[in-house]
């Protein structure tokens, strides 16, 4: 028998109501890029950011749930940035709302929740150095 199979994330996916209007939106605020979509009505669509992660964008199916409120209740995506203070500013100025201030997170870092217009939770996050940055993934 072969060794162990290798285990890696393809993409996240995310369900909406609205593919085409949720792909904007995360185009427009966070600056993914959509890279392919299928030609099925509604379609799929799958965005990448500028370090090759991937979100597939899905259409909910009637009477599927949408996503569980408040912070830590449920999944997140977390985005990294350079700069806390200039990352929210820049995303206030696209019009997101924030769920609570800035906080302390390990690591030295800071982050801030915000949600999509689907009600999915987001925060952007800064560490000073990665805790796991030189690791052998």
């Amino acid at each position: 028998m072969a060794g162990s199979p290798k285990y890696t994330i393809e993409h996240i996916g995310m369900g909406t109501e609205d593919p085409e209007s949720f792909a904007a939106w995360y185009s427009k605020v966070l600056g993914f890029r959509e890279f392919f979509r299928t030609g099925t009505l509604p379609p799929v669509i799958f965005l990448e950011d500028d370090s090759g992660q991937k979100i597939e964008i899905f259409p909910r199916k009637p009477g599927d749930q949408g996503p569980a409120p408040g912070p830590r209740t449920g999944m997140h995506l977390a985005i990294v940035v350079d700069d806390l203070d200039s990352a929210m500013a820049d995303l206030q100025d696209k019009g997101v709302a924030f769920t609570g201030e800035s906080f302390g997170i390990f690591s030295d870092g800071r982050a801030r929740f915000f949600a999509d217009p689907e009600g999915n939770l987001l925060h952007i996050v800064h560490r000073p150095q990665s805790p796991w940055q030189g690791r052998n993934l």
